[in-house]
Formats: C-alpha cells, sequence, structure tokens
C-alpha cells in the first residue's frame, strides 16, 4: 500500500490483496448486504485500493465508475493493468496529505483495512466526509484483533499478532498501529460527520472454542461486535 515509512502502511498488503480470487471474494457478502440499502451510486471512490479487488464486484453490480487511492507506485501500476479503474491517483500519507478528490465528487467511498495502519487514521475519515456528496455514503472495515477469543491468544501468547496477519513480524514493526472496538470505531465515524446505518460486522463471526452454528455466532456477532466478530464493517451516511 505505501513504501514512505511516514505513513506506517506495509506493503504485504499487495500480496495478500493477489491471493484474493475474484470468484470467491470473502467481501461479497458485505456488499450484497450493504446494496440492498444503497442499490445504486455513480463513483465509488476505494481510499487504500491496493488491486481493487474488494471494489470491483461492486462496480460489476452498480455499473458505477471506479476511483482508487494508494501510496504504493508499483500497486497503482498493478492496478492500471487490471483495467478495473477509471481513475488512479498516489497519496504520498494518509496521516496528512489531502485527498487528490474534489469536495463533494463521490457518491460512495470504500476503505477496507487502512486505517489500522495510520497514526492518524481520523484524518482519512474527516477527508472522507469531504469527498462525499451531501447523503453519500461510506463503507469501511478495520480488522478487531481483541474479541474474546483475540483476547484468550494474546493471554496465552502476549503476541498482539492474534490471528497471524504478519507472521514473523516483530512487536516494534507490527504494521497495526491502531486498534478498534466496534463502539470507538463508531465514535470515530460520528466525531466526523458520518453517522453508521448499518453494522455487517456479523459477516466475521467467530466463536472458535465453542462448537456453535453458524446462526448462533451471527447473533452474538450482532449483539456483541467488539466480542464475537473478527473485523468490524460498517456503513455510515454523510450527515
Amino acid at each position: 500500500m505505501t513504501t514512505d515509512p511516514r505513513q506506517l502502511v506495509d506493503d504485504s498488503a499487495r500480496y495478500i490483496d493477489a491471493a484474493i480470487d475474484p470468484k470467491n471474494n470473502y467481501f461479497v457478502p458485505v456488499w450484497d448486504a450493504v446494496l440492498k440499502v444503497v442499490p445504486t451510486w455513480n463513483v465509488l471512490l476505494d481510499v487504500g485500493c491496493g488491486n481493487g479487488v474488494f471494489a470491483d464486484y461492486a462496480k460489476r453490480m452498480t455499473g458505477c465508475a471506479l476511483w482508487g487511492l494508494d501510496g504504493d507506485p508499483e500497486v497503482l501500476e498493478w492496478a492500471a493493468r487490471l483495467d478495473r479503474f477509471e481513475r488512479l491517483a498516489s497519496v504520498q500519507d494518509f496521516n496528512s496529505d489531502m485527498l487528490p478528490i474534489e469536495d463533494a465528487a463521490c457518491d460512495f467511498v470504500l476503505s477496507k483495512d487502512l486505517l489500522e495502519h495510520l497514526l492518524r487514521p481520523e484524518h482519512v475519515v474527516a477527508e472522507v466526509h469531504r469527498v462525499l456528496a451531501p447523503g453519500g455514503h461510506f463503507l469501511v472495515h478495520v480488522p478487531n484483533h481483541f474479541p474474546l477469543h483475540g483476547r484468550v491468544k494474546f493471554l496465552l501468547t502476549n503476541n498482539l499478532d492474534t490471528y497471524g496477519y504478519f507472521p514473523g513480524s516483530e512487536l516494534w514493526s507490527f504494521p497495526h498501529v491502531r486498534f478498534f472496538t466496534y463502539e470507538s470505531l463508531c465514535r470515530l465515524l460520528a466525531a466526523n460527520g458520518l453517522t453508521p446505518i448499518l453494522d455487517l460486522s456479523w459477516n466475521f463471526s467467530m466463536a472458535p472454542y465453542l462448537p456453535l452454528p453458524a446462526s448462533m455466532r451471527r447473533a452474538l456477532a450482532v449483539r456483541w461486535p467488539s466480542q464475537w466478530a473478527g473485523g468490524f464493517s460498517v456503513l455510515c451516511r454523510k450527515s
């Protein structure tokens, strides 16, 4: 995603994106739920786009224009070769730079697995508010390192990487520098004029130590996402 050390975003995302089969994309159920609430839009901006594998499904389902922003020139070159984007641009530092997008130019913004890499995630969220048209929507996803399962693993291993996102990474070089609960993520969004309207974190429900049926895992994640979801996906509307 970036090679700029000021930005603290690890470039392993390019390999994670590359491993995703577009025909078996785990983020598709999230999009399907979003499309029931917001069935169409004109411009989708993917902030921290990587190769665009997560946004491409939404583009194909809605026929929207897809714009992408990333901090890694090699990733942007790769994305351009895939012919998914109508517009691509580089952001040198997501912590402080304005996004190279005009005010109110987009009616939908996606940010997937970006905020946890930034020292100042609130800057990107404020910029998302700026580039969204009135009434536009923002879909954000961040990992949850410390649901009940993650807390047990951390207690037993003292390893911050509770789900093995970055094998071999040291504590002093761990790429995730900000951590969220569902409640703290919603406070961040609301503080920047983005009203959460749909929690889709149940798509990432987990209870690995308990032989629970999928329906019960989902019910637990719906009621207590910070305890039972491995990641938070929240759809917001610009206030």
